[in-house]
């Protein structure tokens, strides 16, 4: 792989699972100070044995959009979850709360919930930088960074992201935002 930041390392059964993250754009000048970083869908797998890097093709299903500073983690010792992260574009007016899982078994992606605004009580919006965790078949998700709430009539509209500390909990068996974990 190449050097990258933002990106998630996560462990199934002897194999460490690289995905995404930003990479410095190739198409500008390798010595350039100004190089952009542009996110990336890169998927690899090392074998803890070896620890030689080989890339992880897909058979079915649709891998993540290209993101950075998203989640990931494993599920049943043979699925890895990614939750949210950032396209790196447009001062991040749009951040990614799709959730995938890849069946390291079967070596396909599925989708468990498409982008979407966020709205209703149980979806988390968009956010960066956040952690998740799996318990017990659920994925519980915190804090990061969201885009600010639309302005209320008469206010100033407000850009930029704020800090969260929302909990969001999906549940893998339903296959469906169940709950947001009140403070």
């Amino acid at each position: 792989p190449r050097p990258r930041w933002g990106h998630t390392l996560t462990t199934i059964g002897d194999a460490l699972f690289l995905f995404g993250g930003a990479v410095n754009d190739s198409s500008s000048s390798h010595h350039s100070s100004q190089q952009q970083a542009v996110p990336t869908s890169d998927f690899f797998e090392a074998n803890t044995l070896n620890y030689g890097w080989e890339p992880v093709f897909s058979s079915a299903g649709s891998v993540p959009s290209p993101r950075a500073q998203h989640s990931a983690t494993s599920y049943l010792g043979k699925n890895l979850i990614v939750f949210g992260g950032s396209p790196l574009s447009n001062n991040n007016s749009h951040l990614h709360n799709d959730l995938h899982c890849f069946d390291v078994v079967a070596q396909k992606w599925e989708v468990l919930s498409q982008d979407s605004e966020g709205k209703g009580n149980t979806i988390p919006t968009g956010r960066l930088g956040h952690t998740s965790v799996v318990f017990e078949d659920h994925l519980y998700v915190f804090g990061g960074k969201c885009n600010r709430k639309p302005a209320k009539a008469g206010e100033k509209e407000k850009s930029g992201l704020v800090l969260s500390d929302d909990v969001y909990c999906f549940d893998l068996q339903a296959k469906r935002w169940v709950k947001k974990v009140k403070k």
